[in-house]
């Protein structure tokens, strides 16, 4: 759990040092802009999860999850892409596993700054077209992952976490707080 907010904590504290962009641009091919998001208490910016499919809803190529800033501090369509030295906090480990079928696909990912909390991105058509969501276990219980809060302390550090969703079974709201 310490490696979680240590790896949150040297993002954040790096923020204003560093101005190299991370290769984090999203390959060619249509995309699922947002599965999914963190969101901070220092500001309205949010981290957006998006995926790459191909014209089947399939995930596309090896890496096809990304990150992607949406800085609502500036205007509700301004985005850019994570920068390096935000990467441990916000980027993501190499995909365990991408599964592709006639229907869509599967990509398992874990999060730089909860690397042992395992997030399932499923592919899929529905009347709108290509779409995705994310499954996690919040509570223990399998859920729809839709957002983590992290409430930033002082000197950048992490205070918690809060992972919000809706729960598999019954759709019911669920969350669970993860403190240092």
């Amino acid at each position: 759990m310490r490696r979680i907010f240590a790896c949150l904590a040297i993002a954040l504290l790096t923020l204003a040092t560093s101005g190299t962009f991370a290769d984090t641009k999203a390959p060619a091919g249509a995309v699922v802009a947002s599965v999914f998001y963190i969101a901070k208490s220092e500001n309205k910016n949010e981290v957006h999860y998006a995926v790459q499919v191909d014209p089947q809803c399939r995930p596309l190529g090896t890496r096809p999850v990304y990150g992607y800033w949406r800085e609502l501090e500036n205007g509700p369509m301004v985005v850019s892409p994570l920068l390096h030295h935000e990467l441990p906090a916000y980027g993501l480990n190499p995909p365990r596993a991408i599964r592709r079928d006639a229907a869509g696909g599967q990509v398992l990912i874990s999060l730089r700054g909860f690397p042992d909390r395992a997030v399932s991105i499923d592919t899929f058509r529905d009347a709108r077209g290509c779409e995705a969501r994310a499954t996690t276990l919040i509570q223990k219980q399998p859920a729809v992952l839709q957002s983590i809060y992290v409430k930033i302390g002082f000197l950048f550090s992490v205070d918690f976490a809060i992972l919000r969703g809706l729960r598999v079974s019954d759709g019911a709201p669920v969350q669970e707080k993860i403190d240092e």
